[in-house]
């Protein structure tokens, strides 16, 4: 997270007067910035002290969390109309994006065995929402074999 950045001097001259209100987001690997401007200092420091927090807190987390949190990531990635509910042709093209071969019949088996609410969209089609969506993960990455090696 850089707070000075040559991006206020240079584009956005009439926020010099607010130096001390403004403050720049570094984001991914391409160091992408997000600048900025707070309505007072105070809720600037409020604003980088709260980012640096949860960097630090995603830096620190363990496997299980990043998992976790990938995991929902994919959940939106899927969710094309974002409507907190993913389709089984939204799953299957999941599946497909995460290059994971399933035949169809198997996709919706295990999409009827983790759709525990029958929560239906609009179209009167049969959906997951994200706590289905990973029951219907663990059904499909579960290896009985690999268990059994763990178990002995």
């Amino acid at each position: 997270m850089a707070i000075n950045n040559c991006i206020f001097s240079v584009k956005q001259a009439s926020v010099i007067n607010y130096e001390d209100q403004c403050f720049s987001v570094v984001i991914g690997d391409k160091h992408k910035t997000l600048d900025l401007v707070a309505p007072d200092r105070d809720v600037k420091c409020t604003w980088v002290t709260g980012l640096k927090h949860l960097h630090k807190k995603l830096l620190t987390a363990d496997l299980c969390t990043k998992h976790e949190m990938w995991i929902k990531g994919l959940f939106k990635m899927a969710d094309k109309n974002v409507d907190n509910v993913l389709s089984l042709k939204e799953i299957i093209g999941l599946l497909k994006h995460l290059n994971i071969e399933c035949d169809f019949d198997t996709a919706k088996r295990m999409f009827q065995e983790a759709d525990t609410d029958k929560t239906q969209k609009k179209k009167g089609e049969d959906s997951l929402d994200l706590e289905e969506f990973l029951r219907f993960y663990k059904l499909m990455t579960h290896r009985e074999e690999i268990q059994q090696l763990f178990d002995k």
